[in-house]
Order: structure tokens, then sequence, then C-alpha cells
């Protein structure tokens, strides 16, 4: 197995070194190489003298890991290798998704947009009261012809947090400016050491073969865990051959909250309102949004309101409530400043979260709970460009939540996992299946892909849109109900920036109703067609949760909307379009 080439280039591991050795073959131990490689996922790792020269022939590169007490983890190779011991957790990515190809400084604009925007930034590290271990350089002299930048970074105060060492090394070929490779490594003491050894020993060779990730369905299982009532909706969602639909304007707040009259009162017109234009439809689902906290006040379950508006259990006439919760201080806004994450991790927020469950498992009716939605992505305040770029504080922090709920009995609550359709950062280490819980914490699959409906000749229908998330999913969630948690298509906004142009535009608003009105109308085509071949993206597909807010825009210290999905007076034929297809005419 072992080529000459392979060897260290810095002395420290070649043939004479080998004591025994790994192949993994699709991710199974095997024997010996495939008869084509070039057809399979093929790794390899050579073991001597303590230490473990690890060979990726799909993604092209080699080097030694100072290390022989791990595993091997190679089930989202397409995304990223990973190498965890009780002393350490290692993820090495091969990177290509840069979208500014065309641009000048293309790889700059990548490297500060979406990859060291927080890593980098003094004023977040203390605000998360992160600090340095080492000076972040970029050198040129580690490996000849790349530059390597380092992030070495310790959360103080770590608390419950085991692995509370990061080292973080960006290698490039020097002039590239597409690929680079992407090591992350947390570990329980300090691994600055043991990062440069392995990018010292870092070689790119001949790509051979396809990186694959392991394809499986998860188990989708009712709990027994549960209540009769939750039971018996989860069961009726798997078995639903239609779609039950709920609308968002406004959220529920706790008793608390100083706007809490205000709130009941928008949600109560709102609901009204739309009942009305919807031909008398009741709403079937109501959602409603919760941060952790409200810049340092903590919020709480919304139990007035949740009662008053929802209080459903799928079987009764009233609405289930889906209740998204977010790990955020800023309304995902302030991102670089305080992010929650971290102090989850350490334990801080343990007596509050048991209070939520508490008052969730109160509430009794069954509760479709959405946690940390779009985490795949750059604007909000739990995803992984914005925690050290490691997914793993997501899914620490889900399962956490997870275990508190369990503790406290709660046995009402069936989760949803939702990713945005598209992730970002354009990355292999960020892609949504790096984020994915234990499926044991997970039992719908949440759906989220907008059509904005800005610029006619990038219009995208609701077909091609679904169709993408279903070939995505499968066959991971197909045994799950699936629910498009959060989703919409604008009309067109009043200012749109150009970001091949770098400015603002503006136009008429609702200026693309006509082509909203035919998203809608395209969508509930599918969903009728739904047991016909061919549309089978639409199957699974219980819930849908149409978002009616508008994204908005400052310009020059004036508000415009940006992206236009509110269901107001100006598309009252996208609101009617919405109504035949809800009443099936």
């Amino acid at each position: 197995m072992w080529k000459s080439y392979y060897a260290d280039a810095t002395g420290a591991f070649d043939a004479s070194t080998i004591e025994r050795t790994e192949c993994y073959v699709n991710n199974r131990l095997a024997e010996k190489l495939p008869f084509k490689p070039e057809r399979n996922d093929v790794k390899q790792i050579f073991f001597g003298g303590g230490k473990a020269r690890v060979v990726n022939m799909p993604d092209g590169y080699v080097f030694t890991l100072p290390a022989d007490d791990f595993k091997a983890d190679y089930s989202l190779a397409a995304q990223r290798s990973r190498y965890v011991s009780d002393r350490f957790i290692l993820n090495v990515s091969r990177e290509d998704k840069n979208p500014y190809a065309s641009k000048d400084g293309c790889w700059n604009i990548y490297l500060t947009e979406w990859l060291e925007r927080y890593i980098a930034d003094d004023r977040f590290l203390a605000d998360n009261n992160i600090s340095r271990t080492r000076e972040t350089v970029e050198r040129d002299d580690v490996i000849e012809g790349y530059t390597v930048r380092n992030y070495d970074l310790y959360i103080n105060d770590p608390g419950e947090i085991a692995m509370p060492y990061y080292n973080i090394a960006v290698v490039r070929k020097i002039d590239e400016n597409i690929l680079f490779h992407l090591f992350v490594m947390k570990s329980a003491t300090d691994g600055t050491a043991m990062m440069d050894e392995m990018v010292r020993s870092f070689k790119q060779i001949w790509r051979i073969g396809v990186a694959k990730n392991d394809e499986y369905a998860f188990a989708g299982d009712t709990k027994d865990y549960w209540n009769d009532e939750t039971k018996a909706y989860y069961e009726k969602l798997k078995s639903e051959s239609h779609t039950e639909w709920g609308f968002f304007r406004a959220s529920m707040v706790d008793k608390e909250d100083s706007s809490y009259d205000y709130q009941d009162g928008r949600i109560q017109r709102d609901y009204d309102r739309m009942k009305t234009l919807l031909g008398g439809y009741d709403y079937e689902i109501m959602p409603t949004y919760t941060h952790l906290l409200y810049g340092t006040r903590p919020n709480a379950f919304p139990t007035e309101q949740a009662n008053k508006f929802a209080g459903g259990n799928g079987f009764d006439g009233k609405p289930v409530l889906q209740y998204t919760y977010q790990f955020t201080a800023s309304n995902n806004e302030a991102l670089a400043a305080y992010t929650p994450t971290f102090d989850i991790m350490r334990g801080k927020f343990d007596d509050q979260l048991r209070k939520l469950a508490r008052d969730i498992k109160a509430y009794r009716k069954p509760v479709l709970f959405r946690l940390n939605n779009e985490m795949n992505t750059d604007w909000t305040s739990y995803s992984g460009i914005v925690n050290l770029l490691d997914p793993d504080v997501f899914v620490y922090t889900w399962e956490r939540l997870y275990r508190i709920f369990m503790e406290e009995g709660v046995d009402n609550t069936i989760w949803i996992f939702n990713p945005i359709s598209v992730s970002t950062p354009y990355s292999n280490w960020g892609e949504y299946f790096t984020y994915i819980p234990n499926p044991e914490c997970v039992q719908i699959l949440g759906l989220t892909a907008y059509e904005r409906g800005n610029e006619r000749d990038e219009y995208i229908s609701f077909e091609e849109h679904y169709r993408r998330l279903f070939q995505k999913n499968t066959p991971y969630f197909d045994k799950y109900p699936w629910v498009i948690s959060e989703f919409g298509a604008g009309a067109g906004g009043a200012a749109t920036y150009n970001y091949e142009e770098g400015r603002w535009i503006f136009r008429e608003q609702a200026r693309n109703l006509d082509l909203q009105v035919q998203w809608i109308d395209e969508m509930f085509e599918c969903f009728k067609r739904r047991d016909e071949e061919g549309y089978e993206f639409c199957k699974n597909i219980k819930g849908a949760i149409w978002f009616g807010a508008n994204d908005p825009a400052f310009v020059e210290g004036k508000e415009y909307v940006m992206n236009y999905f509110e269901l107001d007076d100006g598309v009252l034929p996208a609101i009617d379009a919405l109504r035949r297809g809800i009443q099936g005419e």
C-alpha cells in the first residue's frame, strides 16, 4: 500500500517507520486496496513510532498525525475526515467552494468574509471570554510553496467543556485563490505543537477516487416517552395525505415581557384577518419564536399566548404550536459580539433551560420544537462560522438541551432539525450534514428555501427548490415527516443590493406580484400531484409555515423593504392564491 511519495518530507515518517496499517474503502475497514480505487473512496493510515501517516486519496493529501490512540471517522468523507481520541478531535477538509473566483482578490474576500471573520476578531473573542494562545500570523516558511495561517485559542473558564483548546490552520498554495485545506482541532490540553507538526508534514498528492458519505435512513420512530396526544399527533403527521398550514407575522411573548399586550393584540388581529382572507381557514399549525435572551433578559416560554393562540393536539380543531427556540442574545444580528453558545457549553444556562423544559411540559399539548434553525449559515449566533468553525458546538448544545428535557421528563416535544437549503459559507466543513445531532434527538426534518422574488431572470419555482432538498435529504430522512418550517415567495422589494455592482438599486415595490402568484399556484399543483410518479419530493411534506415578515434594508438612515414576504394588502392576489390552494379549488 505504501508509496514512496507518501513519505514525510520532514523525515518524521517513511517506509521504515511502518508497524501496522489500516485501509478504509468507502468508510469500511478493508484488507487490501480495491481493484479500481478510482471508483471508490480510499483512505490509508500507516502507524509507527507513536504516530500515523494519513493518506486521503480522493482529497489528494497526506499528513502525519502525532498520535496513534484515535479512531478514524469517514462517515462524512465528502465533507471532512475526522479523527477522535479522548484527548483531541481533529477535522480535516479540502475546501474548494470559493464563489468569488471571477473577482480580483477573491481569496482575501473569502478569507475575511467566510473564514476568519470571528476567529480573528478580538472583540468577539473578548466578549465570549476566549483568549489567544499565540498571535495569528500568515507564514510562508512552514511548507515550501504554501502559506499557513494559524488561529490558536482557549475557551476561558471552561466549566464542563472537556476540550477548551482550539487550534485551527488554513493551508494554501501561494497564489492559489480557490483551493485550501482546513485543520480544526480541539483538545483537552494545548495542542499547538501537535498542530504545527501536522501542518509541517502536509503534502498534496494526485487525487484518486471519489469522497463519499455514508448513506442510510434514520429510524424516525415514535418515542416511547411521549404522552398519548404527542404520539397520536406524530403518527398523524407521518400518515397525513395533505399539508397542514400555518402563517407567521409576530411572535408570542411571555407574560413578563413589556410588549405582552401589544403582541397579544397584534397576533389576534393578524389571525382574524388571515382567517377571513383564506376563506374561513383555521391555522393547523401556529408558529412563534423565542430567543434565549433579549439583551441580558432571559426569555421564557409564552405559556398564556401559546394556550390562547395554539393549544391544539392535531385533532381538536386548534392549531398545534411550532415553537422555534434560538440560542441568541441579539436576534441573530450582532454576531461579532456575545453568543450564548459557549456559556451553554460551560453549563451557565442550565437553570434557565430546565425552566423552559418544565414550562413546555406543563403546556401538555404536542409542541413542534424547532431548535436553532438555519445553523448552516453565516447569519445565526449558533452557526459554525461564529463558533470557531466547529459545527460540533451546535451538536453539543442541541444534545445538552435534549438531555435536560429528558431529565425533566418532557413528554410532548417533537424535535425539528431545520437547516436552510443552501449552506453558507460555501464550504465542505460547514455543509449541513456536519450539524446533524444524534438522530435519536430528531423526529422531524425541517425545510427552508425562499424565493425572494426580486429578479425575474433569477426566478426559481417551488418545484425546483424543493426537489433539490428532496434529493439532498434522501435517504437520511426518508422515514421522517417533513415540515417546511419557514418559507415564502417574495413580490419584489423596494431596495435590493446588487453584489456584482456593489450598490443598492431602488425599484417599484411588489413589481413581481405576478410571479409570486405563479409560484404559489405552481406549489399547490405539486402538492395535488404528490402521489404521482415524479412528485415524490412532496410526499413527506406534512406541514408548511409561510413566513410573512419583510426583510428590511437600511440605506443612508432610511428603511426600505428588501425582501417583500409580508401578506399585506399590497399582495392580495397572492393571498387569494393561497386561499384557492388551501381550499382545494
